[in-house]
């Protein structure tokens, strides 16, 4: 049975996109068929030529000979779809729902009005409402690849959520020849405690319930998780995940997410969009559950 293909929407606004090189790299590692998306604004209302897509599917060819190499296009031969719609997230969430991917790779940095139409808050879109895994790929990251030299830093809360990405994580980092480095963020002690000392509060990430450590480890062997790093520290999570992520040069960090709307969402989300914006690496977050925005 074939792989199910990679989904890249594409952003073609001048700059080399550095999630066009990991869709490709990823694609070719699993054997897979790649899907390039060209996401514009919904078209005028004049007769359009006879194929008016084709100059956006041209566009599409010299981005890819320009970030891969020229001829890169003709040997990679993908498959480049032109979507209109009022918003790109919109249209890669329908295309998604044609292709079924194995995940949506698409990338992220901080700009703002048009030039954000494929990244920026569309990443968190796409994160947040897509069924499918979706690997966000900052543009100043650090790494965009795990390897060797680059682990994969998996966020788990010992819940489902961390289940899956604990899954996810052990696949790609052996996708990729990489280690495996495991985080667990324990609630951080109140600060406003005037009985303790600036020193005491210092030192108290190392101050684990007894028990964490071992819960952790054996989530790890439930899911068949071996040979990973631990690191578990009283620190609230989206920093911990940024902190080990930069001083391991991680070149992928994985988390697991889910399709809730509204008050749960907004709580349970929130660790997976403050890590996105600051990641030092390419994030990989895992979907739990099927309910999502492509359901309604």
């Amino acid at each position: 049975m074939p792989a199910a293909p990679v989904l890249a929407p594409l952003d073609l606004n001048g700059d080399l996109d550095p999630a066009l090189s990991v869709a490709a790299d990823l694609a070719e590692r699993s054997g897979a068929s790649l899907h390039l998306l060209n996401a514009r604004p919904t078209p005028p209302t004049y007769l359009p030529p006879s194929d008016p897509d084709a100059g956006y599917r041209a566009q599409v060819e010299v981005v890819v000979d320009r970030t891969l190499g020229p001829g890169s296009c003709a040997a990679l031969s993908p498959t480049i779809h032109v979507a209109h719609a009022a918003h790109p997230a919109t249209a890669t969430l329908d295309l998604a729902r044609e292709l079924n991917p194995q995940v949506i790779v698409l990338g992220t940095h901080g700009r703002r009005g048009y030039q954000r139409f494929v990244h920026g808050s569309v990443a968190e879109k796409v994160v947040r409402d897509a069924r499918w895994p979706t690997l966000a790929v900052p543009m100043q990251a650090d790494y965009w690849l795990p390897g060797p030299d680059h682990p994969v830093v998996v966020a788990t809360d010992l819940s489902e959520y961390g289940a899956a990405a604990l899954r996810a994580g052990a696949e790609h980092a052996e996708r990729y020849g990489a280690q495996l480095v495991v985080v667990h963020s324990v609630a951080p002690m109140p600060q406003n405690i005037g009985l303790f000392a600036p020193w005491d509060l210092a030192e108290s990430e190392t101050d684990i319930p007894p028990g964490t450590s071992e819960a952790v480890y054996e989530q790890m062997g439930a899911v068949g998780v071996e040979g990973a790093d631990l690191i578990v520290r009283r620190v609230e999570a989206p920093e911990l995940i940024d902190r080990v992520a930069r001083e391991r040069e991680a070149g992928c960090i994985v988390m697991g997410t889910h399709g809730r709307r509204g008050l749960g969402r907004a709580l349970l989300g929130s660790v997976t969009a403050a890590v996105l914006r600051g990641a030092s690496c390419s994030v990989l977050a895992v979907r739990v559950g099927e309910e999502s925005e492509a359901d309604e």
